[in-house]
């Protein structure tokens, strides 16, 4: 939970110094949490104490803030202070970026992680992200993309292979385009945080140990065949 003093004791302690960069975490909060404050929206956390940056610090704040509101859709819940420890103990000043509340349906359903990364980016550097890589399919021949990847409901679920052939799982969310990465064989299970749904398939994601993204097909949209269960 966010402020708890369990998180971030890595931080060096020390005064906030205005030239010494700037510490972002961020994360999605829960209703749930203590000192979340339940609903959805974004909001965006500063130190509550005294020190010479802390104007500056607020701009930077409001700008990312605003940026990552208007990349999803979310409600803005604006600048706030405490006295949150990954805020106080720090070299550098800090903003904790609260994205969403994971445990709202409707935050959920607009969570787009790649926008709120370019949003946190822009605001912070003030420039637009361009990549250089994607494992987004972008061949013609590609199956469309019904609704975007979006963070799975409560942050994670685990799927439990039960086809006796298993599933491949890919680079991409395509059989076309998407290159195949391994298998999970029957009666394996795996731990999701990210779903896609295509014309043809549902599929669910996680990041891998060699942290890339892998995308594997779960259900068949046209025949409504499943090869798993989830929780």
């Amino acid at each position: 939970a966010a402020g708890e003093d369990r998180q971030a004791h890595h931080l060096r302690p020390a005064g906030k110094a205005g030239n010494s960069g700037l510490c972002v975490p961020f994360q999605k909060t829960g209703g749930a949490l203590p000192k979340a404050g339940g609903g959805h929206g974004t909001e965006t956390y500063i130190w509550n104490g005294s020190w010479s940056a802390k104007e500056s610090n607020r701009a930077i704040a409001k700008r990312v803030n605003d940026l990552v509101v208007a990349s999803c859709g979310f409600k803005n819940r604006g600048v706030k202070e405490a006295n949150f420890y990954v805020l106080k103990e720090t070299v550098a000043p800090a903003i904790l970026v609260e994205v969403c509340f994971v445990d709202s349906q409707e935050d959920a359903n607009k969570l787009n992680c790649t926008e709120v990364a370019k949003a946190i980016f822009k605001g912070l550097t003030g420039s637009e992200y361009t990549s250089t890589t994607t494992n987004t399919p972008t061949n013609s021949g590609c199956d469309k993309v019904i609704k975007a990847p979006y963070v799975e409901i409560g942050g994670r679920g685990k799927f439990t292979v039960t086809t006796p052939s298993g599933i491949k799982f890919r680079d991409k969310y395509c059989t076309h385009c998407g290159t195949v990465q391994g298998v999970y064989n029957h009666k394996e299970s795996v731990y999701y945080d990210q779903v896609c749904i295509t014309e043809k398939y549902v599929w669910i994601s996680w990041m891998g140990g060699s942290g890339a993204r892998r995308w594997m097909p779960i259900e068949d949209r046209k025949t409504n065949e499943s090869w798993g269960t989830c929780v």
